[in-house]
């Protein structure tokens, strides 16, 4: 049932990535996207209804970074249809006020369960059972919650919280985009998956920053340095990880094409 789940969610990411390619138009974009997201929203609640989940595992992977996605995408495409529709009837700086009223919530909440936000994004598991089941309703998060149904069989307090944090990453990414790296003709052929290892693994060595740069930034330049998409890298780290032989198969295989290149240039 996870499976089906996992491959609903890279469907409709397949769909967005089409629809924001086809229409520059972002009030159009957001209200296509908006019906593209609540049919995606209908069919997990569906398949979740009639299956369950045959294990705590699944319902945790399924919580933690399945339906976040999903959810984070809903968040942003209502907050770029608010924007973008008021815009269009507001002032330059009305706008702006908007748009930092709107970025305001979003950190009010994420700040407000800064604890939660600190235990994902340093990619513990720990707690899991407790944050990313149906039953860690004992546990609310404080805040403002926007734009999502909510039904206690398919809704945890938490999963919507990483959509938060995931939705206001794309909000700032698109009101507030760093100074872009100069365009690469160099393009990733390998799979995302090996991408994903060889991001972690320098990640961990410290190799960048001490080991101080984030997951996320470190993904955004391979992303940009390599005209590559990652659609959700702790997704595809959780993947990697799920693996039962041979889990850095794209890392050991650098190990053994550069030792294959030494060897060869000793002899």
């Amino acid at each position: 049932m996870i499976a089906v789940c996992r491959a609903t969610t890279r469907e409709l990411s397949k769909c967005l990535y089409e629809l924001r390619k086809e229409s520059p138009d972002p009030m159009i974009q957001a209200r296509e996207a908006i019906q593209l997201i609540s049919q995606t929203l209908s069919e997990l609640r569906t398949s979740i209804a009639n299956n369950g989940f045959p294990s705590i595992a699944d319902e945790i992977e399924f919580f933690k970074l399945i339906k976040p996605v999903v959810d984070a995408e809903l968040i942003y495409n209502n907050v770029i249809l608010d924007i973008e529709t008021k815009r269009a009837i507001q002032t330059k700086q009305q706008s702006t006020d908007y748009l930092h009223e709107l970025e305001l919530d979003f950190l009010n909440i994420l700040q407000m369960n800064f604890e939660f936000v600190k235990y994902f994004k340093s990619d513990q598991v720990h707690l899991d059972t407790m944050y990313f089941t149906r039953k860690a309703g004992q546990f609310p998060i404080s805040g403002k919650k926007m734009y999502v149904y909510h039904d206690p069989e398919f809704t945890n307090e938490y999963s919507y919280l990483v959509a938060s944090l995931m939705a206001y990453d794309k909000l700032v990414e698109t009101y507030h985009p760093n100074t872009p790296i100069t365009q690469s003709n160099l393009n990733w052929t390998d799979s995302k998956l090996s991408l994903v290892e060889l991001i972690y693994a320098l990640h961990d060595s410290g190799a960048i920053n001490n080991g101080k740069a984030s997951i996320k930034e470190l993904c955004q330049v391979f992303e940009s340095m390599f005209n590559v998409e990652v659609d959700d890298v702790y997704r595809a780290f959780h993947e990697i990880s799920q693996r039962k032989n041979d889990r850095v198969r794209f890392v050991n295989g650098l190990e053994a094409k550069l030792t294959e290149r030494l060897d060869n240039q000793d002899e």
